[in-house]
């Protein structure tokens, strides 16, 4: 019997989304959920939350389940609710695949992510399993990439340890790549994101873990795909590329990389950068641009630092 780990569902406004996730994580043998809810904006978010606890209720009878809930009375927004979340997850599991209620999940997702986490659990150079595969896969192989892809995702408590201190501390500025459009863009938006002017957590740690020179794998088809563009949506709102990307099957016979290919992960990325991340020469100056204007724009909104958010916030106990 394979081993299986636990899931972490974030939600916030999709009862559909809940109850979908779960059921896929139930047919795939999975009985151990977390679920996070974040304080609703209004009252039709409210109202959406009952529908969700009313779901949790009803399923929370079956004792072969292992459910906790942490439902929050406040907002945090998406980057705080996302990463306390997270935490708490970590703070009673080694190991675990964490889902938002955007998303769908395909059975295979389930399958590929438990035998990664128990593959690479002691291979220090990856941090975390990917679900999502947005670039055509000519070999069928699953790939390494620098990028992590978080539209469905596993990891470990040992290395959330590393990374998270990163998405809060200060960005590094590698002064020889100055005008590199890669390290601008990212590392613009990793400051922006912890000065509280955008709210996201997902550009700290794809800064992160290129600083740390870490890795992520990708399955060889794609296992998740987000259909978060409604009006709930916090960035996405637009059903285009990359969102709503088709799930696959993954092969039957499909074999994990016993070692991390730094030349095919940089092949991998060239082609992320071209045509998910659409990076353009004019992010060489993005540095100096952000130099300029961010001091203006965060006083104007004189809001709190991600890092501020986050220490505001207490975990519950399990």
């Amino acid at each position: 019997m394979k081993k299986t780990f636990p899931v972490l569902i974030i939600a916030y406004a999709r009862p559909e989304g809940l109850e979908r996730i779960i059921n896929s994580a139930l047919v795939a043998g999975i009985t151990d959920f977390y679920i996070a809810i974040d304080g609703p904006k209004n009252f039709e978010i409210a109202q959406s939350q009952v529908l969700m606890e009313e779901f949790l209720l009803k399923i929370s009878s079956d004792k072969k389940l292992n459910l906790k809930i942490w439902k929050r009375e406040k907002n945090l927004g998406a980057a705080c609710s996302v990463l306390t979340a997270i935490n708490w997850f970590f703070a009673s599991e080694e190991a675990g695949m964490i889902l938002e209620d955007d998303l769908v999940p395909s059975l295979d997702f389930f399958c590929y992510s438990s035998v990664a986490l128990d593959k690479y659990r002691d291979y220090e150079g990856v941090w975390s399993i990917a679900g999502t595969r947005l670039l055509d896969s000519s070999s069928g192989k699953s790939d390494w990439s620098v990028y992590p892809m978080i539209w469905g995702w596993a990891t470990w408590a040992s290395k959330w340890q590393i990374m998270y201190p990163m998405l809060t501390s200060k960005p590094l500025s590698n002064w020889y790549r100055f005008f590199s459009p890669t390290a601008n863009f990212w590392l613009v938006g990793a400051r922006r994101a912890q000065a509280g002017l955008i709210d996201a957590w997902d550009i700290p740690l794809a800064h992160a873990q290129m600083r740390a020179k870490k890795y992520s794998l990708i399955p060889p088809t794609n296992l998740v795909s987000n259909i978060g563009f409604d009006k709930n949506a916090t960035h996405t709102t637009a059903n285009t590329f990359p969102l709503n990307h088709p799930i696959e099957n993954l092969p039957s016979n499909f074999l994990l990389p016993d070692e991390i290919s730094s030349l095919s992960a940089g092949l991998f990325d060239f082609s992320l950068m071209k045509k998910v991340y659409f990076l353009k020469k004019r992010h060489a100056f993005l540095r100096v641009w952000a130099y300029i204007t961010d001091p203006l724009r965060y006083r104007s909104r004189a809001g709190s630092s991600l890092k501020e958010k986050l220490t505001q916030v207490n975990l519950p106990n399990l």
